[in-house]
């Protein structure tokens, strides 16, 4: 992906569930119920702090993500200097936190790097200059990478409530040039499309999961038809495909009618179980060599 949003592969993307221990960062820490993923993005944004209200915890990997519990409040920050927060429930999984979310406090459809507010474009802006700027290769294009000598510098030395004199602050710092507010918003658009593609993904991927659960409720069948859009790994769980005396004795029997008396008694056995083996066996044997039509039990 990212280092380009996985590749920002196709996906469809009710979100993986992962459980403790499972991908993401090693650092990560959370007591009680199950962890899900989730990923900041300017594409990806490693080594941002996280902390939850439900006690998720750690530091973003090479691919932007974090842990989260349903309906937790995620607070991002490098160091003391916060970046903001945002709730999560188990809608996101697996679902890309912008820093338009953090602007907001809220997950958002916001496609667009220009707001209608000029204190949260400031804002915005500000906050995509400073990631950007932090980026160790200088190269946003392929992920942003904040080191820890970075991000010391940041906690000690920006304002928590960030300006554009933080940003260039920290660029004097680093002995380059600040990452100015077009070049910022054109490279977040990127991100943006991809976020839009993946939400929209995400969106049929649920209609779809939703009309499959009601098709097999009376067998209950069950699919999640999820992909991680950082990984491309499907989540699909397994379906029973077995099939029952009912289903049995009508194949065995279809089968065995219209094949003839052999056919019809081999085919019936395997497919049909014990009532198709009989059905299509039996009947089919007979009804099917002499007549050729599907028996009648």
């Amino acid at each position: 992906m990212i280092k380009k949003i996985s590749a920002l592969t196709t996906v469809t993307a009710l979100l993986l569930l992962t459980g403790c221990g499972g991908g993401g960062d090693s650092s990560a820490v959370a007591t009680g119920s199950t962890l899900y993923t989730g990923y900041f993005v300017d594409l990806n944004v490693q080594g941002v702090d996280y902390s939850g209200s439900k006690g998720s915890k750690g530091v973003t990997d090479s691919q932007g993500s974090f842990k989260f519990k349903n309906g937790e409040k995620i607070s991002f920050s490098l160091g003391n200097v916060s970046l903001g927060d945002v709730t999560l429930s188990t809608q996101e999984r697996n679902a890309e936190v912008t820093p338009i979310d953090l602007v907001y406090g809220h997950k958002t459809t916001i496609y667009s790097p220009v707001l209608g507010n000029s204190s949260d474009q400031t804002k915005l802006d500000n906050m995509l200059r400073l990631l950007q700027t932090a980026d160790a290769d200088n190269n946003p294009s392929n992920g942003i990478e904040i080191n820890n000598d970075t991000k010391t510098y940041i906690s000690e030395n920006l304002s928590n409530n960030l300006a554009s004199s933080d940003v260039e602050k920290l660029a004097t710092h680093l002995s380059k040039t600040a990452v100015d507010s077009t070049t910022a918003r054109e490279h977040f658009q990127q991100t943006l499309t991809d976020v839009e593609t993946h939400d929209r993904s995400r969106q049929q991927s649920n209609h779809d999961s939703h009309n499959n659960s009601g098709d097999n409720s009376h067998n209950g069948d069950s699919t999640d038809n999820s992909t991680d859009p950082h990984t491309g790994d499907d989540n699909h769980h397994s379906d029973d495909h077995s099939d029952d005396s009912n289903t049995g004795g009508s194949t065995g029997g279809s089968t065995g009618g219209s094949t003839g008396g052999s056919t019809g008694g081999s085919t019936g056995g395997s497919t049909g179980g014990s009532t198709g083996g009989s059905t299509g066996g039996s009947t089919g044997g007979s009804t099917g060599s002499s007549t050729g039509e599907p028996p009648v039990e």
